[in-house]
């Protein structure tokens, strides 16, 4: 059975969310939910040109609460997962109440400070740069994983037997602050070669526009692993890249000087000029190139790896049936999706390992409050102490929970600080607190109220099931924070330095206005 798959984004031009959403379509049942395009959103000289290339969703709204876009699905049409692509879309309301599994793809992480603040509502976070993975963890997601970019073949193509116009062709955006480093390089190369500039291209024209040159140029921003990377390659055509993308994972797809030609500022004109002065070479590399990226790096290999991902943590999508909805019921219900390693502190799991096993669960454990529940639940756990008798911290479980803090000893202050010593970068806590105990610490317990209080704590908010008539506790389900969200733009941008973006201002500081357009101004 075709798994059905709910993709929340804005409906775009033929790019990364439009690629993802026909691969998607070729081995699923796919609906795609988003805003419509406008074109006035856009910077193409000429709209006619692109318009061919907008990748239409299935329903338009302009809402993000993603509970409300599911109640637009077909009546008896469930997803198996939702995936949320990074499109322009505000961040999604209420995506940690969906019954599916949810995926988010980041892409230009580095673009939208927002991305660390908003992924850890996901059960899997998947990144296009692979050096940002340890920031999104220390933001509160335990479920991070590098899913480079990649080509369509359809759209990204050699041209068979191109007159050739330039020495060295670059397609893409140049008039942008960001864009400064990448244009002072181009005038290096302008001044030594025949050079072919090109934006607002379709993605045919492109090709067309890489056909006519001999070798084809990519400077990216942020040390990117960017799309010209992948679609430059499936051309045919020898790319010449810079290589501080080796920070993200450059030269672990590719091999410099076998795949593609690598260069640094001090040596981009003599690389260029060798490869042309060596036809037979530079054919040899393109050749090489198309074969690597159609064989391994394709937007198809890319859905085929998410669903590698799901399954390696025991998620048979399209074989279970989920609720639209995740609501309070069993606690087993509750245990976020993707768990691997529980930890049970009071036993309040309603479920033996083995069930938990069905539910992808590889090991829990349970630390018993008394005598009684060592004898009652002794077969229920994979390994059970007692209170006094609990192990030091291995820092290995994704989750911890705790049947009623105060009952086990612990303040919420003290339950938050030992859940850090037994969890994972980015680990889930659920943990109940009674009634008078919740509205003591933050007056009316609204989720705005709850969020906030929490993030006092080092905490993310992701779900608050309320207390009922029956039962006097609340359940609240939180990430773990280790930097805060301006500490993570800090580090990353003065890692990844991008121009037009600086770090101090994240941190109240401020800095000079950069020097002009140089090849060495700020990071590519």
């Amino acid at each position: 059975m075709k798994p059905r798959v709910c993709i929340f984004a804005a409906e775009t031009l033929l790019h990364w969310s439009g690629y993802y959403v026909q691969a998607f379509r070729q081995c699923c049942d796919v609906l795609v939910v988003g805003r419509a395009i406008n074109p006035k959103d856009h910077d193409y000289p000429d709209w006619s040109r692109v318009a061919p290339y907008v990748v239409e969703n299935d329903v338009h709204c302009t809402g993000d609460n993603a509970l409300e876009r599911l109640e637009m699905l077909p009546e008896g049409w469930d997803p198996d997962v939702v995936v949320v692509i990074q499109s322009g879309e505000a961040a999604m309301q209420e995506i940690a109440q969906v019954g599916c599994p949810t995926v988010y793809l980041s892409i230009d992480t580095w673009h939208d400070p927002r991305e660390f603040q908003y992924a850890h509502q996901y059960d899997f976070v998947f990144l296009a740069q692979k050096a940002l993975i340890k920031y999104m963890r220390k933001m509160g997601c335990c479920r991070v994983f590098w899913l480079p970019l990649a080509c369509d073949p359809v759209h990204h193509f050699a041209v068979e037997n191109a007159s050739i116009a330039h020495d060295i062709a670059f397609v893409g955006r140049t008039h942008f602050y960001a864009d400064r480093q990448r244009r002072a390089r181009l005038k290096v190369l302008e001044t030594n070669f025949q050079v072919g500039v090109y934006f607002g291209l379709g993605a045919a024209e492109m090709a067309e526009a890489y056909g006519h040159s001999r070798l084809i140029f990519n400077a990216s921003i942020a040390c990117d692993v960017n799309m010209r990377v992948f679609e430059a390659l499936a051309t045919g055509r020898p790319l010449v890249t810079n290589r501080e993308a080796a920070a993200n994972g450059l030269f672990e797809l590719f091999e410099d000087g076998v795949h593609l030609i690598g260069y640094d500022d001090e040596d981009l004109v003599s690389q260029v000029r060798r490869y042309l002065d060596d036809p037979g070479a530079a054919e040899a590399i393109g050749e090489a190139g198309r074969r690597e990226v159609l064989e391994r790096h394709t937007y198809a290999h890319r859905v085929n790896e998410i669903f590698e991902v799901l399954r390696a943590h025991h998620l048979d999508v399209g074989n279970t049936r989920y609720t639209r909805i995740r609501t309070g019921g069993p606690m087993r219900d509750l245990i976020p999706t993707g768990a691997l390693r529980v930890l049970d502190i009071g036993l309040g799991l309603d479920a033996s390992r083995i069930a938990m096993r069905r539910r992808g669960v590889e090991y829990v454990a349970g630390v018993a409050l008394d005598e009684a529940g060592l004898g009652r639940r002794a077969k229920s756990y994979d390994a059970l102490w007692a209170v006094d008798a609990v192990p030091a911290p291995t820092g290995d479980f994704d989750t911890v929970l705790w049947t009623v803090p105060g009952r086990c000893g612990a303040s919420i202050d003290g339950m938050l600080l030992s859940s850090r010593e037994w969890l994972v970068e980015g680990g889930r806590v659920l943990f109940f607190i009674e009634e008078d105990e919740l509205r003591e610490a933050v007056g009316e317990p609204t989720p705005s109220a709850l969020a906030t209080w929490l993030r006092g704590k080092g905490c993310h908010l992701l779900m608050y099931c309320q207390s009922t008539a029956g039962v006097p506790f609340h359940l609240i389900t939180v990430s773990l924070v280790v930097m805060s969200a301006d500490e993570v733009n800090t580090a990353m941008y003065r890692e990844f330095p991008a121009n037009g973006v600086d770090a101090e201002p994240w941190v109240g500081g401020a800095t000079p206005a950069p020097e002009p357009d140089s090849p060495a101004v700020e990071g590519p």
